[in-house]
C-alpha cells in the first residue's frame, strides 16, 4: 500500500492560496519526498473558489484528493472551509482563517452569508481557528496571510531529523521518524527524540496532523573565560559577546580551562542557552602521575593521573608527567598519547 499525506488548500481568488501550495510543495521536496500539486481555479477574479492539492509521500502517482482523504484542510476563508468539509478524513483537522469574504450570491443580495460556520465546523471535526489577517497586518503586510496559515500548520508533516520541538515542557531533537499509514485506523508518526538538556532518549508516537511546537535553535561557537559564582563565562568567537552559563548544562565542566572551545545551543527566540558542549575529545597535559612499576607486564594495566586543569583520569602505565594525551570528555577516559 502506498502511503501519502494529503493537504487541501481552499480559499477565494486573490488570497494567496496558489502561492501557499507552491511554498508547501517546495518545502516537502526539500525534505526528500515525492510531491504532486494540483490547482483548481474557479471564477477567482470575481471572488470564486480556488482549491489546490498538495500530496506527498515516498511515491505519489496522482495529485487528486478524493472526498474523505484529506489529512489537513488549510482554509483561507470560513465558508470555503465548510464547502471543503466532505474531503476531510474523520481524524483530520481543519485550520481556518476566520475572515469572511462574501461570494457573488451574497453580494447581489440573492442569499445571506451563513451564520455560525466555525461553531458548526467544531461540532463535526477538529478545528483550529485563527485571525490570520490581523496576524499578517502585525507582521507588516496583509499579503502574508498565506505565510501565517502555513506557519500555524506546523504539524507532524514538518517532522524531520534534527528538528527541535517543545514536548512536555522540554526541548527535544528528532533523531529518527517514520510516517505510518496502516491499512485500517488513523495514520501516525513514530519518532525517537533526544532531550536537548539531558541527552535522554524518548520514543513517542504522534497522530498524523497533530500540532507540534517547533523551537528555533542555533549552535554558536564560544571560548571559555572564567568562573563567576555558580556561572561560567564564555565569549563568542566572532562577535566577542559574553554569555553566562550555569554549570548544570555543560557536558564536561571539569575540563574547562582558559580558551577552551565549546559549542552552545541557544533557543534563538529567547536567547536562552540550552546546552554547552566541549568537543568529544580534548588534548591535555599530564601534570602528575606515579612512575610505572618496573616489570609490571599486566595487560591493560592502568594508573591514576592528574591532567589539566586538575582532573583525575586513568592512564596506561607508560604515561609520564609532562606528556600530552587525548581524553574523551564524554566518559573522562584516556584515549591516546600524543606526539
Amino acid at each position: 500500500m502506498n502511503n501519502t499525506t494529503n493537504i487541501m488548500i481552499v480559499g477565494v481568488g486573490g488570497q494567496g492560496t496558489l502561492l501557499a501550495s507552491r511554498i508547501l510543495g517546495g518545502a516537502v521536496i526539500n525534505a526528500g519526498y515525492d510531491v504532486k500539486v494540483s490547482e483548481v481555479h474557479g471564477m477567482s477574479q470575481r471572488g470564486g473558489s480556488v482549491v489546490t492539492y498538495v500530496k506527498y509521500g515516498e511515491k505519489v502517482f496522482s495529485p487528486i484528493i478524493d472526498k474523505g482523504e484529506a489529512d489537513v484542510i488549510l482554509a483561507f476563508e470560513t465558508l470555503e472551509a465548510y464547502r471543503a468539509l466532505p474531503w476531510l478524513k474523520p481524524d483530520g483537522v481543519i485550520i481556518v482563517n476566520n475572515q469572511q469574504i462574501n461570494p457573488m450570491p451574497v453580494i447581489t443580495g440573492a442569499q445571506e452569508y451563513p451564520k455560525d460556520i466555525l461553531q458548526k465546523l467544531g461540532e463535526k471535526v477538529k478545528v483550529t481557528p485563527l485571525d490570520a489577517l490581523s496576524l499578517a497586518k502585525q507582521a507588516g503586510s496583509i499579503k502574508a496571510v498565506n505565510v501565517v496559515l502555513i506557519g500555524v500548520m506546523a504539524t507532524t508533516t514538518d517532522i524531520k531529523n534534527g528538528l527541535c520541538i517543545n514536548f512536555n515542557n522540554d526541548i527535544y531533537t528528532i533523531v529518527e521518524f517514520l510516517h505510518v499509514k496502516p491499512g485500517k485506523g488513523a495514520a501516525f508518526v513514530r519518532t525517537k527524540m533526544r532531550n536537548v538538556k539531558t541527552g535522554r532518549m524518548l520514543e513517542n508516537t504522534f497522530p498524523s496532523g497533530a500540532k507540534i511546537d517547533i523551537v528555533r535553535v542555533e549552535r554558536r561557537p564560544y571560548t571559555y573565560l572564567y568562573k563567576e559564582g555558580d556561572m561560567h563565562v564564555f565569549m563568542h568567537t566572532e562577535t566577542y559577546e559574553q554569555i553566562y552559563i550555569p554549570e548544570n548544562i555543560i557536558n564536561a565542566p571539569q575540563f574547562l580551562k582558559d580558551g577552551q572551545y565549546v559549542e552552545v545551543t541557544v533557543e534563538a527566540d529567547t536567547e536562552t542557552p540550552l546546552t554547552c558542549e566541549l568537543p568529544p575529545f580534548i588534548e591535555t597535559v599530564v601534570t602528575y602521575t606515579e612512575p610505572g612499576f618496573a616489570g609490571n607486564t599486566a595487560t591493560n594495566a592502568m594508573k591514576d593521573a592528574t591532567v589539566e586543569p586538575g582532573v583525575q583520569v586513568r592512564v596506561p602505565l607508560f604515561i609520564k608527567e609532562g606528556e600530552r594525551i587525548k581524553v574523551d570528555t564524554r566518559t573522562c577516559e584516556y584515549a591516546e598519547r600524543l606526539k
